[in-house]
């Protein structure tokens, strides 16, 4: 399962993009490398993010590798590979320090996207979930009709409300659900939840996503 992660400008212009692959590597690829105008001997990129995010993994981690790609030949910087990544935690301390970093550069605030997508067995897709701004998360059916996801249906009760909403909303009090129905039926399209202040409540809900689809597949 493949994590992607778009980071936007205050303008909502996506300036990069940064995916966790199945290989545990990293793949940070810049939009626009001439409009961040990245070079390896930045100041900002050595102090907010080599030593910051890199440096670290590579003290508990050897095989930790990094490879540049440049932008037409130029000395921009057009993608980043971290190799050898030991864990997803890994990944999630180097986007927060990129993050970091791409607001620093850019001199303004950062917002971020992560999405995963599930597959079938015969790689069709079946969700996309996103954890937006503002502690948002978007689940979305790609093809409700052939799912028939319901909210009274077993697995749907068992999994995703008590196991996921339930469990989600003793750590987070706040927390709200809304569902979004395909075309007048008790089919699920989307659901929104939102206040979940946590990328644990986001992780919890994609493993859940993934049993829950595994039931009804």
């Amino acid at each position: 399962m493949n994590i992607q992660r778009k980071y936007y400008s205050q303008e909502n212009e996506l300036i990069c993009i940064s995916e966790f692959n199945e290989s545990s590597n990293v793949i940070i690829r810049f939009t626009d490398p001439e409009l961040i105008k990245l070079k390896k001997n930045s100041s900002n990129y050595e102090t907010y993010f080599l030593n910051k995010a890199i440096q670290p993994l590579r003290e508990t981690n050897d095989n930790l590798k990094l490879k540049y790609e440049f932008f037409e030949g130029d000395e921009y910087i057009n993608q980043i590979n971290i190799l050898n990544l030991s864990s997803i935690e890994d990944y999630n301390s180097i986007t927060t320090h990129l993050m970091k970093f791409l607001s620093k550069e850019k001199e303004s605030i950062i917002t971020s996207k992560i999405e995963r997508r599930f597959y079938s067995p015969d790689n069709e897709l079946l969700t996309i979930i996103n954890y937006l701004d503002f502690n948002r998360v978007l689940i979305i059916f790609v093809n409700p009709e052939n799912l028939e996801v319901k909210k009274n249906i077993p697995a749907f009760k068992n999994i995703i409300t008590d196991k996921t909403f339930h469990t989600l909303q003793n750590e987070f009090p706040d927390l709200k659900l809304n569902y979004n129905f395909h075309e007048d039926t008790e089919i699920i399209d989307s659901l929104e939840v939102f206040n979940v202040a946590s990328i644990d409540g986001y992780n919890l809900i994609c493993e859940n996503i993934m049993n829950f689809l595994s039931e009804i597949e």
